[in-house]
């Protein structure tokens, strides 16, 4: 759904027509998924929270999903094809309001496809709006749009309408005094986030500081009053650098925060330092969000630190610590060793549930039982009245004695048909043997895995660790096959291809 102020258009106004509509086609509503200001361009239906929710854990539950217009429901062309492929899968079908298209039939498929192309079309067009409307803004001394800035706000002017960048009076002073802290009194920046947080002081979003926020700040060229640009992968932190316009200056926005001379002789003086963060891991952590500080409850992380000797050798330490940060800081810290962590946690979790079945989830369609149902009866129809006095099948010898086996296999399969498999289900199967030899035989990652999935912490203490199994880790524990997986989708792409 999709929110306007026009009433025709509103949330409730969308479920009323839908009501309406599935009474027109004459279906049970059974539940509503309503995923308000979310993009269909940018999230698909299968990882909404609310219809993500009905697709992954519910589908045997509904079969008809009906929306209100599809550029609401879905936009990327590829989405649209692999919903349309699970609803085959699933025996579902989608109809539409607006469009008045059902799924099900060829004529709705190519039109719905027709239709999510132009609804493409619509949505790059924005993005190429909007990329103009940034590109002009990069030019001018105006504020045309964005956030400032930490240290800025935007100021309008009565007359002219014009809006223009100001000073934040107490943020500048903060940020100036962030800044003689460190090039004069050669302070650390976790040293300045502490005091900084004692004092008061606060971010934008009004939380704590943090060291890796605070230097991206300090470091913004845009604090000296200049427009900045950032170019780079989206989702990712790309180091702003200096706009410079027709002329080859600077496009000056502002009053500067800090001066020009002030501003290079904190990068100067950053930079002489051997090292400023901790460098980057190459080992990533294993059993992330299972490892956990028993203190703060916050992730146990690998950390790798290395000290040279004086006789010019290097000795790595290998730790597996709680990652404290300044926003949310732990008073205890626990580390081990990484071999004992990981060593404990395992033997502890097969200890303790790795003698449990391995189980799988698998979907029934209701459909496909009642055909294989009534296959079989008219089987057995069939052959009992061939095994009837003066039947086709009465004749004794080996024709006889196969119609017989015939009919007792056929009934046999009928009899072990549940009665409620007339309707989608949830079937769940037993497979070869337990977690413990799926374990052992696989890898770590097939194990941290189940156990995100089951819910299982390893809570670590200064002195000792706690292994924290939910009451239904059995139920968590079952495979489900994702069908919008990762996996499946780079598949499906390559076949495509």
């Amino acid at each position: 759904m999709s929110v306007f102020t026009d009433e025709t258009t509103s949330p409730i106004r969308q479920e009323l027509d839908l009501w309406a509509l599935a009474t027109q086609k004459g279906v049970r509503v059974v539940g509503v998924a309503s995923d308000l200001n979310q993009s269909a361009t940018k999230i698909p239906p299968w990882k909404r929270k609310v219809l993500g929710y009905w697709l992954h854990e519910k589908a045997p539950e509904f079969d008809v999903i009906l929306f209100w217009k599809l550029d609401r429901f879905i936009r990327r062309i590829y989405d649209l094809h692999l919903m349309i492929e699970w609803c085959k899968d699933f025996g579902k079908n989608m109809i539409s309001k607006i469009e008045e298209l059902d799924f099900k039939s060829t004529f709705g498929q190519m039109m719905v496809t027709m239709i999510a192309g132009m609804a493409r079309i619509e949505a790059e067009n924005l993005g190429i709006r909007l990329t103009s409307l940034w590109q002009y803004a990069r030019t001018t001394e105006r504020w045309v749009v964005g956030n400032p800035v930490f240290g800025y706000h935007t100021v309008k002017d009565s007359k002219t309408k014009e809006v223009s960048l100001a000073i934040t009076p107490d943020r500048a002073l903060m940020l100036r005094w962030a800044r003689l802290m460190r090039v004069k009194r050669k302070r650390s920046y976790g040293f300045i986030c502490k005091t900084l947080n004692l004092a008061g002081f606060r971010t934008a979003q009004g939380k704590l500081w943090r060291v890796t926020s605070l230097v991206r700040i300090m470091r913004n060229p845009a604090l000296t009053g200049v427009r900045v640009i950032s170019d780079g992968k989206p989702g990712r932190y790309n180091p702003p650098r200096i706009f410079y316009g027709a002329d080859g200056n600077p496009v000056q926005v502002a009053e500067p925060i800090y001066t020009e001379l002030e501003y290079t002789e904190l990068i100067e003086f950053d930079m002489t330092k051997t090292q400023v963060h901790p460098p980057k891991q190459k080992k990533s952590t294993s059993f992330l969000d299972v490892i956990k500080c028993g203190y703060c409850k916050g992730n146990m992380i690998y950390q790798a630190n290395k000290r040279k000797l004086k006789n010019g050798e290097e000795r790595i330490n290998e730790y597996v610590r709680c990652f404290s940060t300044v926003s949310k800081p732990c008073d205890h810290r626990p580390s081990a060793k990484p071999d004992d962590a990981y060593g404990s946690l395992v033997q502890a979790v097969l200890d303790e549930i790795g003698d449990y079945e391995v189980i799988e989830r698998v979907y029934h369609k209701g459909e496909e039982t009642t055909k294989r149902r009534k296959k079989l009866e008219e089987s057995i129809q069939f052959y009992v009245a061939g095994l009837a006095p003066s039947g086709q099948f009465a004749v004794g010898g080996f024709l006889q004695k196969t119609a017989e086996e015939a009919l007792q296999k056929h009934n046999a399969e009928l009899s072990g048909l549940p009665e409620e498999a007339s309707t989608d289900r949830w079937s769940y199967k037993k497979l070869e043997g337990t977690y413990r030899q799926r374990w052992l035989m696989g890898d770590t990652e097939c194990m941290e895995e189940d156990l995100k999935r089951g819910g299982i912490q390893f809570l670590v203490y200064d002195d000792l660790a706690k292994l924290v199994i939910p009451d239904d880790v059995q139920k968590r524990l079952v495979l489900r096959d994702d069908y919008f997986s990762e996996g499946r989708l780079r598949d499906k792409v390559t076949t495509a291809v």
